[in-house]
């Protein structure tokens, strides 16, 4: 071997030999851990709580008490994320349990027809009582309710994009889809007693929407 090659073999296995001493010497990684890259700037600790918080989604059979559940628990359901877990809790602390789907579906915005088939097999209520009564008070209690965050106190259905209608009670993504296939049917809503009409739409639901839309000129 030539002596200029020894020496710069030499050099490259001191160098690897550091960078391993200083690799398992790092506070908080075990020997023979792979280490984060350079740049990440989370520490492992961090690394190993983020991953604890994210709970699996619900498997099979199982149920969540809607009624009782805290917010990472709701966010465990198909369909629901950190956002519609905290509009499900903010609802609840107002108003009290909701006592079935029905009034989960009327009372809380972004819920809707696609989020109960999707998640239906897994939600329980202990509190019970939504039957027709309390039904009732929930529609009722619409036209009094204000918008959420971020949402107009009433939209025209003849300009309403997908995202505003899911911002209407009872209007999840599947609903506010089939709205807006109906108006572009139809050319558009000449009043608001037609969302009655929508496939997919219950006519409790639009009945208690009527203070919440309006009908404008179309496009």
């Amino acid at each position: 071997m030539q002596p200029r090659n020894a020496a710069l073999l030499l050099l490259l296995t001191a160098v690897a030999g550091q960078g391993l001493l200083r690799w398992r010497g790092r506070p908080g990684v075990a020997p023979g851990a792979v280490a984060f890259l350079a740049g990440d700037p989370t520490t492992l600790p961090e690394h190993q709580r983020s991953a604890a918080a994210r709970a699996p989604e619900v498997g099979p059979g199982e149920r969540i008490d809607v009624d009782r559940a805290p917010a990472g628990e709701l966010a465990r359901l198909p369909g629901v994320g950190p956002s519609l877990a905290k509009r499900i809790i903010a609802e609840r602390s107002r108003n009290g349990p909701f006592g079935g789907p029905g009034c989960l579906d009327t009372r809380v915005p972004g819920v809707g027809e696609g989020f109960l088939r999707r998640a239906g097999p897994h939600l329980a209520f202990s509190a019970g009582g939504c039957g027709p009564g309390a039904q009732e008070r929930a529609d009722l209690a619409l036209g009094a309710r204000s918008a959420p965050t971020g949402c107009a106190e009433a939209i025209d259905l003849n300009r309403a994009t997908k995202a505003q209608l899911e911002c209407l009670p009872g209007i999840g993504g599947a609903r506010a889809d089939s709205i807006l296939a109906w108006r572009n049917r139809r050319g558009g809503f000449r009043d608001g007693g037609e969302l009655a009409q929508v496939p997919g739409v219950p006519e409790r639901v639009a009945r208690a929407l009527q203070g919440r839309v309006t009908v404008g000129r179309t496009p």
